[in-house]
Formats: structure tokens, C-alpha cells, sequence
């Protein structure tokens, strides 16, 4: 098994233990940034032809910047992004087996479940999650959704019956024979196992020309601007009309299929496409994830990220001072944890001899580089959209509740801008919130506080539907909304993070999906 840096779970070297040296092959480079952060003052609006030539001819550009301007039929969901497997495979990964080589059995070997799997999905049954958590607080209603920075359009009572029934699902429950410590230690054992074994099976997809591949990810890939073609069949050479590199209908051209999953995600890509510019938009987040894991990981030398499934939160870990009434069986899922030395070595070289490090909750968010073609119907345009200057204050309960889940005392909210790189926002623990969120006082008057309690109590266990704008008026709920607001408008901006690469792994460096790739695969 390959050596690491940061043990699994948090726990540091043992003293006098020599600091990790990586092979080779696993250190991460500075020509394996597949972008760069660029300026804020960049224009987010899709440049014509002269601009997207002009941008090609950057030096200092990012590949997918390069791609602003080009248009095709089908947004490709996973450009440049790594596969989970090819994740997983990195030694500086914890990645949790199969379900079938876990030990199920009490609550918290649920955290051992791959996200993802049906076993996971079916973990969420009669339980509060996040993805519950904004309707569950009133978020999502009329009057409280642009206040938390949402798109008031988007406004619904739907998401708050959504959960009432959810929640009124039965729970999966599995006999548990064992006491909890014992089968933790045995998943962790299961654990060590796999990353021993996938560790030493190297790349997932690997390269077949590493140098030939690195050219094309420094020059933007696709093939350029008909820089080293032939003519086309039939008609000049130079430049394509489609007016984009790598994009429009040219977009990867005939090339085969580059790794196991290639054909199989061409087809999501497609699905994505037919539901429209909201339909890739939310396909692209989930489809980006491993990548913007990827990217962090790699930038810190010393940083481990893990792998996590459904973490539960245990009542006994709410302190009796919070105050907090009946509450349903709840957890989250955080896209993952990274494990990091606290102070100026987390972004220095391999940290040396005994230093402490601090295990983050990370949550990613990845904003879709694709909109409609305004001339051109039934066609995308690559965009380049401006990274945040604060996080929007409707992922703050989330963020909340995956550190009150894992035991955190911060969060990292990366951002992932297509064209920019990863904006990183930290967050810490504010217990003050999470008390406010969870309990349920009761005041003299008519009302009672206006959050995951009260939702259970009255609603759920009552078996009545929530009415709509069912929080509205309450000087509870309205202190919530403004703490929400006033939690992210305070995030600290923790630094701009180029996307890295995972090296020695093939990745797709087309926007768009060549027919021959979308006809096949399911």
C-alpha cells in the first residue's frame, strides 16, 4: 500500500515517523493544472469568433476557457472530468468499497455506504437529510426562497410536501449483533483493505500517451482551431464554422471511445440535453463532483480526502443546553473530508514531524459552463460564468448540519466555475444556528419556533401536511432567514483553486459529444 501523508479518519503519523514521499507518478504538477483562475474582469458573456481566436493564442489561459464561444447539440457533463473509479484509485484517496464487502448493522455503519447506491437512497427513507433540510425550514416557500438568495421563480410549497412525505416513509432499519465500535472497526479494516488493493492497481484509465495528452490539455484539446488538421473533405482547411475549438458539431469528431464509462455517460449527456438548459445545469453539479475533490486534494501536498457515505447524527451528541424538542432520525452526506495541517503547511510541501491538522466537512457546488445558443435554436454555447463573491446564503443549513453529523468544526464550500477554477469559501460551526434550527420552544402566545422540530412534531408526526408558507410571520423564522444570510455574507473567501488533474488518468477533453459517442450506451 502506498504511504499517506494523513492517516485515515484524521489521525496523524505516529511520532518519528518519516513524512510521506510520494512516487513520481502520484505527485501532483503544475503542467497537469488543466486551468488556471482567471481575472474577475473577464467578460460572462459568450465571445464571437475574433475573441474566441484571440483567447486560443493566450498563453496564460485556461483550457476550458479557450472553449468560450464554441456551440454544439450536446453539452458534454463530464469535460475534463475524472470518473469516481479514477478517483478512488489516487493514494492520497480513502475510498469506501463496495456496499457488498460492508458490515451493515446500526446507524453508523451507514457511513460506510457509497453515495450513490440504492442502499444509500433507501437510507434516506423516513430520515431528515439535506436534501430535505431547506424545505423542512421554510426556504423554499413563497415570501423566504430570494431571500435566501434562490431565484424567486423557483418559489414552491411542493419541496415542503415533498419532505412531509418522506419523512412519513417507513425507516430501513438492519439487525445489529454487534456493539457500534466493533463493526466500526471492522469497516475500517474493509477500508484499509480496498485502498490497499485499488492503490496498487494504478490508473484507472490510464494514459496511452501521457506527453501527447498533456500537450493537448496546455493547448485546449479538441484539436484547436484547425491548427495541425487536414482540410475537410469537400472544403478548405483553417478554421471550422462552427466557430468554437473543440465545439459545435466537430466536437471530438469520430474519436473512439477513451475509457469504460465513455459510451455510458455520452448517453446521460444526451438526457440532460433534452430536459433543456435547467436539466444540464443540475446534471452537470453531480457529474463534476470527483473532479472539484480532485482538484483540492491534488493543490494541498499533504491533504487526504475521504470518501462518505450517509453520516448520521446522534442524538446524544445534541447538548440538553440547546433546548431542543423531538426531532426526526437525521443525517447528511457531504461530497466529502478533507483532512488538512492547520496553518501554512496545508499549502507548503509535505508537512515533516508531529503537525496537527483540522478534518473538514466539503461540499461542492459546480456551475454549468452551457447555455442556449441565442441564434442558433437546439444548440449550446460554452460560457464563461464569474465566480462567487459569497456563497449563496441557502447552502449554509446544509454545510451546518454535515458539521454537526461528522463532528466538524468547519466546512469547506468549494465553488467550481468551468472557466475560473474552484472558488473555496470556509465556514465554521456556528452551534448558536444549529440550536436555532433543530429546537422547538414554546411561547405563551400562538406560535412556536419555526424549524426542524416543530416541522416534525406538528406535521409529520401528526400526519398533516404542512399549508403553505407555513413559517411565515414569526420573529423565529425571520431571525433564522437573517442569521442564514448574515452566516454566508461573513464566509471567509479561503483562497482560488486552479483545477488540477489526476496523473496518469485519461480524461475527456471535448465540450460536446460527437454523435458517434451519443448513439451508443445506456
Amino acid at each position: 500500500m502506498l504511504p499517506r501523508s494523513v492517516a485515515v479518519y484524521g489521525k496523524g503519523r505516529e511520532p518519528g515517523e518519516a513524512p510521506l514521499s510520494l512516487p513520481e507518478s502520484h505527485r501532483p504538477k503544475p503542467e497537469r493544472f488543466v486551468a488556471r483562475v482567471a481575472s474577475s474582469s473577464t467578460s460572462t458573456t459568450p465571445m464571437d469568433a475574433s475573441d474566441a481566436d484571440a483567447s486560443d493564442d493566450a498563453s496564460d489561459g485556461c483550457v476550458q476557457m479557450k472553449h468560450v464561444g464554441a456551440w454544439g447539440k450536446t453539452p458534454n457533463l463530464y469535460w475534463l472530468a475524472p470518473h469516481d473509479d479514477q478517483l478512488r484509485r489516487h493514494p492520497r484517496f480513502v475510498a469506501l468499497p463496495p456496499v457488498d464487502r460492508v458490515l451493515i448493522g446500526g446507524e453508523r455503519t451507514y457511513r460506510f455506504v457509497r453515495q450513490g447506491t440504492e442502499l444509500w437512497d433507501a437510507l434516506h427513507d423516513g430520515r431528515l437529510t439535506t436534501a430535505l433540510l431547506k424545505a423542512a425550514l421554510g426556504f423554499c416557500e413563497e415570501g423566504t426562497c430570494a431571500a435566501v438568495g434562490m431565484n424567486a421563480r423557483n418559489a414552491s410549497h411542493g419541496p415542503a410536501v415533498g419532505a412531509y412525505h418522506r419523512l412519513r416513509t417507513e425507516r430501513v432499519e438492519f439487525p445489529s449483533s454487534a456493539p457500534p465500535e466493533t463493526e466500526t472497526a471492522v469497516n475500517e479494516e474493509v477500508v484499509r483493505a480496498y485502498n490497499e488493493e485499488v492503490a496498487a492497481a494504478g490508473p484507472a484509465a490510464p494514459l496511452e500517451d501521457e506527453t501527447s495528452t498533456d500537450d493537448a490539455s496546455a493547448s485546449g484539446g479538441g484539436g484547436g482551431r484547425g491548427r495541425g488538421r487536414g482540410k475537410r473533405k469537400g472544403g478548405r482547411g483553417g478554421k471550422p464554422r462552427n466557430g468554437g475549438s473543440g465545439g459545435g458539431r466537430d466536437a471530438g469528431g469520430a474519436r473512439a471511445a477513451a475509457t469504460p464509462w465513455s459510451l455510458q455517460r455520452a448517453a446521460r449527456s444526451r438526457r440532460a440535453a433534452t430536459r433543456g438548459e435547467g436539466g444540464v445545469r443540475m446534471a452537470w453539479g453531480s457529474a463534476q463532483e470527483a473532479g472539484t475533490v480532485a482538484s483540492l486534494m491534488l493543490h494541498f501536498p499533504s491533504a487526504v480526502a475521504e470518501e462518505v457515505g450517509l453520516c448520521v447524527v446522534d442524538r446524544s451528541d445534541v447538548p440538553s443546553a440547546w433546548n431542543v424538542g423531538p426531532l426526526p432520525p437525521m443525517g447528511a452526506s457531504p461530497d466529502g473530508m478533507l483532512t488538512l495541517p492547520i496553518g501554512n503547511d496545508a499549502i507548503g510541501n509535505d508537512a515533516s514531524g508531529d503537525v496537527p491538522t483540522e478534518r473538514l466537512v466539503l461540499e461542492v457546488k459546480n456551475s454549468s459552463p452551457f447555455a442556449r445558443h441565442r441564434t442558433r435554436p437546439g444548440k449550446y454555447v460554452v460560457i464563461d460564468r464569474e465566480p462567487y463573491d459569497a456563497p449563496p446564503a441557502y447552502h449554509v443549513p446544509q454545510l451546518l448540519l454535515e458539521m454537526l453529523a461528522t463532528g466538524a468544526t468547519a466546512g469547506l464550500l468549494a465553488m467550481q466555475s468551468a472557466t475560473r477554477g474552484v472558488r473555496v469559501f470556509r465556514v465554521e460551526r456556528d452551534d448558536e444556528y444549529l440550536a436555532a434550527m433543530l429546537r422547538r420552544v414554546l411561547y405563551t402566545g400562538s406560535h412556536t419556533t419555526p424549524h426542524v422540530s416543530r416541522f416534525y412534531v406538528e406535521y409529520v408526526s401528526k400526519a398533516t401536511p404542512p399549508p403553505p408558507r407555513f413559517f411565515e410571520g414569526t420573529s423565529e423564522h425571520t431571525w433564522l432567514v437573517r442569521r442564514t444570510r448574515a452566516i454566508a455574507r461573513n464566509a471567509t473567501l479561503w483562497m482560488d483553486v486552479p483545477h488540477h488533474r489526476l496523473p496518469g488518468e485519461a480524461y475527456d477533453e471535448h465540450p460536446f459529444v460527437s454523435v458517434a459517442e451519443g448513439a451508443g450506451g445506456g
